[in-house]
């Protein structure tokens, strides 16, 4: 009779799917540098600490990047935004480009954003509570979700779009026109 380890048929089960289903994405941890990443498909990029002053050259659908509770993104070149991104601590983006049904902004830190933003194409930016999202530039939203349960200042004209849903559920400041053409708003405060 031939008796077969649990243990080494445990272990052939553990190795064969990881690399099954991640073989072609790449995590990369930065500390706070200025490394370039092209970003694609399943890639992650966590800033785990430190100031991250880097180039983003390619960022594709179904990347992700995080932001670490304490560390800082400031790109110094950003492609469009077509991924995921997740800021825990502070970052500060030249503008926002998103035009992409999977590019989804969620904030829970400090996020300001220098230029313009425009988003489109079912792209959602969600600022949570406890965090502060400022626009200095103006802001451009056609067909995407934008909703508010933190506190959001634009410091330039607001305009949101056709199919666009701006629900603003705390504090929100525009101190611009803002413009509701074809969407639709909800406001609790």
């Amino acid at each position: 009779m031939k008796r077969t380890s649990t243990l080494s048929i445990l272990f052939a089960l553990i190795f064969s799917f990881p690399f099954t289903f991640s073989a072609n994405s790449t995590v990369y941890v930065n500390n706070g540098n200025s490394s370039t990443y092209i970003l694609y498909a399943g890639d992650s990029l966590h800033i785990a600490s430190g100031t991250y002053t880097g180039t983003i050259l390619n960022w594709q659908e179904g990347a992700k990047i995080s932001v670490a509770n304490g560390a800082t993104f400031k790109p110094s070149s950003f492609s469009y935004f077509l991924g995921d991104m997740y800021v825990y601590g502070n970052a500060t983006l030249s503008e926002i480009n998103g035009q992409s049904a999977s590019y989804h902004l969620k904030n829970y830190g400090t996020l300001t954003i220098s230029g313009d933003t425009y988003l489109g194409n079912d792209a959602t930016l969600e600022n949570t509570y406890g965090a502060t999202l400022t626009f200095n530039g103006s802001v451009n939203s056609n067909n995407s979700n934008v909703v508010n349960n933190g506190t959001i200042i634009a410091k330039n004209d607001w305009y949101s779009g056709n199919g666009s849903v701006l629900t603003n559920n705390n504090m929100m400041t525009v101190e611009g026109n803002l413009q509701i053409n074809g969407s639709t708003s909800g406001e609790r405060r």
